[in-house]
């Protein structure tokens, strides 16, 4: 399996999204014991099982989307990206206004160090997307693509707002305030730092980002009161920052 830190709350997402979406209980809509097996190994986690039945299935049903579909979800939790993204691509093809392919291959296309890629199907699958779960994965998920990509202004566009609404996520005040901070706009963007590690205060990447600004800031801080305030409260941040990471 490959290490990233995101990939179960991708998988997790694009599973939720899909069921909020509805997807058909076979492939003809009639019986289908292959694809009947597959969900089912797919629901319980044996993703080795559930990859040799949609892989049989789509064998048999070449143009089938949600066949591969779910192949590509079981390859990307198995951690087998390039297979992942193959089968993820055929599915966005065969059905190129349907979210769930459009949004998992974004994301493997993210993790595969892609932003520019990963960004067109993410940006397609927000435009596709239904529900509100459905559009805070793809908002996030492009979000992080416009920050890899060092695409500053977008990110800020894209989360100014959504970070507001209800079920918005320390993700994606964390991705908020770097996208502030590749403008320039450091005091904002320590402030939205310093809210996602309130979100997520056992998250290290956070606490170490927010510490490290906090620091820098005070650092140019002018001496006086605005500067004794700075440093107190950077070396709360550093606390933070090693309460979160107690074996560094």
């Amino acid at each position: 399996m490959h290490g990233s830190r995101t990939w179960p709350i991708a998988l997790a997402a694009a599973c939720l999204v899909a069921a909020a979406h509805g997807i058909p209980a076979s492939a003809d809509d009639g019986d289908n014991p292959v694809y009947d097996e597959g969900l089912r190994r797919f629901r319980a986690g044996d993703w080795e099982g559930a990859a040799s039945s949609f892989g049989t299935l789509v064998a048999d049903a070449p143009e089938w989307s949600w066949g591969y579909y779910y192949l590509g979800a079981c390859r990307y939790k198995l951690g087998e990206l390039a297979a992942a993204e193959e089968s993820l691509a055929r599915a966005a093809e065969l059905a190129p206004e349907t979210f769930e392919p459009r949004y998992l291959l974004g994301r493997v296309r993210l993790e595969r160090g892609d932003p520019a890629g990963a960004g067109e199907e993410l940006e397609s699958a927000l435009r596709l997307a239904t529900t509100p779960t459905a559009a805070r994965a793809a908002a996030r998920d492009l979000a992080e693509a416009y920050v890899a990509a060092e695409r500053w202004s977008a990110a800020r566009d894209l989360l100014a707002s959504r970070c507001e609404e209800p079920g918005a996520d320390a993700r994606m005040r964390f991705l908020l305030g770097l996208s502030l901070q590749g403008l320039g706009e450091h005091a904002a963007a320590l402030e939205n730092l310093r809210a996602a590690r309130s979100l997520a205060p056992g998250d290290v990447d956070i606490a170490r980002r927010t510490a490290v600004l906090a620091a820098w800031l005070a650092s140019a801080a002018p001496a006086g009161e605005s500067g004794h305030d700075a440093w107190s409260r950077a070396r709360d941040d550093a606390r933070a920052w090693l309460e979160a990471a107690p074996g560094a």
